[in-house]
């Protein structure tokens, strides 16, 4: 297969796509932030423990992912119609919000500790990478991005930040893992600029330089 080339007409493709799809879009990416505020929302009002706050969140994403294999399974991915992406869109946003309640337990409200933590987030990256061999790439690129942003959108003070850049270079291995399989060159661009761009955020906050070599 040819290597993935940066070129302008590649842009005019995705802008073509999202002038056609902006539906699809907007709607991954709001039920995304919808299981990444839930928690926000629920410490922000004192609504619920914080387990539950975290729980709520984890079933959200898994009923996500469950009505996108529902979908998949009776219609396919990439078919033409209405349903067209709509399983990648809706497991995407199910991996996004996984990712997103793992991450405030362990940052937010200190549940768990580093190590089962760290072992969780690879249990997600697994099924992420599983997930991508099922479904188009459309699944791929929503849970590379939105897997970065989501430290960012959960917010929250941590003794050990330095754990998130082994979170970055898990989506790494995940992107990198997708396309070995997939052979689709433009995630692992993708699955190498987000997270290595997130782990500079991350650096210039002021987290660990050691972690961050």
């Amino acid at each position: 297969p040819r290597a993935f080339v940066v070129r302008r007409d590649l842009f005019e493709s995705l802008k073509l796509w999202l002038r056609e799809n902006w539906v699809l879009a907007a709607g991954a990416a709001s039920l995304a932030l919808a299981g990444v505020f839930l928690v926000q929302y629920g410490a922000e009002h004192g609504m619920l423990t914080p387990f539950w706050r975290v729980m709520a969140a984890l079933g959200f994403g898994i009923v996500l992912i469950a009505g996108a294999e529902v979908i998949r399974r009776r219609f396919g991915d990439e078919t033409e119609g209405a349903a067209q992406y709509l399983p990648s869109a809706l497991a995407g946003a199910g991996l996004i919000t996984l990712f997103a309640g793992l991450l405030s337990a362990r940052v937010m409200y200190g549940l768990i500790d580093p190590g089962p933590s760290f072992a969780t987030l690879c249990l997600v990256s697994v099924l992420a990478l599983v997930l991508g061999w099922f479904y188009g790439p459309l699944l791929t690129a929503l849970g590379i991005l939105g897997a970065s942003a989501a430290p960012f959108l959960v917010g929250g003070q941590s003794q050990a930040p330095w754990m998130l850049y082994y979170y970055f270079a898990l989506i790494v291995l995940v992107g990198l893992g997708v396309d070995t399989i997939k052979r689709w060159a433009w995630i692992s661009v993708l699955a190498l600029a987000a997270p290595l761009t997130a782990c500079l955020l991350l650096y210039l906050s002021g987290a660990g330089e050691l972690h961050f070599l």
